[in-house]
C-alpha cells in the first residue's frame, strides 16, 4: 500500500534515472533480496511446516511483532487495547502450542516408520535368500 501512495508522491521513473545515473543497481538489487525476498522465502518455509491450522494462527504474530518493533523503535505510544491485542495474540500462539513436544515425536516416529518398515522388508528378503 505504501509503495503505490508513494507512487503519487514521487515520480517513478526519476527514481529509476537516478538509480541509473549512480550506478547503483548492484545494491539496490542486493537491498531488495535481503530485505524481502529471503526474509519472505524463511517465513514462508517455516510456516510450511506447520499444520494449516496452526499457520493460520502463528501467522497472527507478525502484526505483533510489528507492533512491538513501533513501540521499541519508533517510539509509539503504548495503549490498553494495543497491549490487550497484543496479550491476547502471544496467548492465542502460546496455547495453541502446549504440548508440541508430543506431536514433534509423533511426527518424527512416523516419517521413521517407513524406513524401518523397509529395513525389516529387507532382513526379511536376505534371510529367505
Amino acid at each position: 500500500m505504501a509503495s503505490v501512495f508513494m507512487g503519487f508522491c514521487v515520480n517513478p521513473i526519476h527514481v529509476v534515472q537516478e538509480i541509473t545515473a549512480a550506478g547503483q543497481w548492484p545494491l539496490s538489487i542486493l537491498f531488495a533480496v535481503m530485505t524481502t525476498v529471503i526474509p519472505y522465502l524463511c517465513y514462508t518455509k517455516g510456516l510450511s511446516c506447520l499444520p494449516a491450522s496452526k499457520a493460520s494462527v502463528t501467522a497472527t504474530i507478525e502484526p505483533v511483532m510489528a507492533a512491538v518493533l513501533g513501540i521499541l523503535v519508533f517510539k509509539e505510544g503504548i495503549t490498553v487495547a494495543k497491549m490487550g491485542g497484543i496479550l491476547l495474540v502471544v496467548g492465542a500462539v502460546v496455547l495453541m502450542n502446549m504440548g508440541k513436544t508430543s506431536e514433534v515425536v509423533e511426527i518424527l516416529e512416523k516419517r521413521a516408520s517407513p524406513k524401518e518398515e523397509n529395513n525389516k522388508q529387507d532382513d526379511e528378503e536376505s534371510a529367505l535368500s
